[in-house]
C-alpha cells in the first residue's frame, strides 16, 4: 500500500464504502421477504373416534397489517372547448397585414440596417429611413422583420423573407 498514490488511495476509500453501504443496505437494513403461501401443518391421521360434539370454531387467522391503498377518486372527464387566448400569437401588432399583392407589387424588402438604432430598409434599390418618402410611398415604422408604410391612403406592411420563407 506504501507505492499507492494519494488519488488511488482515496479513489480505494471511497470504493470500499460504496461496497460497505451496498452490503449493509441489502443485508442487515432490507425487508425480508415472505413465503409466498405458508405451508398447511401436517395432520397426522387418527382411526380414535371422538365423542360428537359441538361444532368446533375456526380459528382466525390474524393477518399482518398491510398499508391500505387508497382509492383514487373518480374524475369525470372535462374537456374544454376554449381556453382563451393563444400564449403563442402575438401580443402586440404594429399594423393590420396587407393581403393584397397588388399594392405591394412594385416595393419589395430586400433587408433592414441598424445603425446607431436607427433603421433604414432596402426597398427596391433604395434606402429609406423612418419618415422618408420615395414616389408615393412613406416609410412609417421599420421593425425588426416587417416595415409599415403608407402607399397612398393604404398602410401596407412589407415582410423580411429570409431563406426563401
Amino acid at each position: 500500500m506504501a507505492g499507492l498514490k494519494k488519488r488511488e488511495k482515496i479513489l480505494m476509500s471511497v470504493a470500499g464504502g460504496l461496497a460497505l453501504f451496498f452490503a449493509v443496505n441489502q443485508f442487515v437494513c432490507g425487508q425480508r421477504r415472505r413465503p409466498a403461501a405458508p405451508a398447511p401443518p401436517a395432520v397426522a391421521s387418527e382411526s380414535v373416534q371422538k365423542p360428537a360434539t359441538a361444532p368446533a370454531k375456526k380459528e382466525k387467522k390474524k393477518r399482518a397489517a398491510s398499508p391500505k391503498r387508497k382509492a383514487h377518486p373518480k374524475y369525470s372527464k372535462v374537456t374544454f372547448t376554449s381556453w382563451g387566448r393563444d400564449p403563442f400569437a402575438e401580443t402586440f401588432r404594429l399594423a393590420k397585414f396587407d393581403s393584397s399583392q397588388t399594392d405591394s407589387g412594385n416595393f419589395v424588402l430586400r433587408g433592414i440596417i441598424w445603425k446607431d438604432g436607427q433603421g433604414h430598409a432596402l426597398i427596391s434599390d433604395q434606402i429609406l429611413g423612418e419618415g422618408e418618402r420615395s414616389g408615393d410611398l412613406k416609410i412609417l415604422h421599420i421593425r425588426r422583420d416587417r416595415v409599415v408604410c403608407r402607399k397612398g391612403g393604404r398602410i401596407v406592411t412589407l415582410l423580411l423573407r429570409e431563406n426563401g420563407r
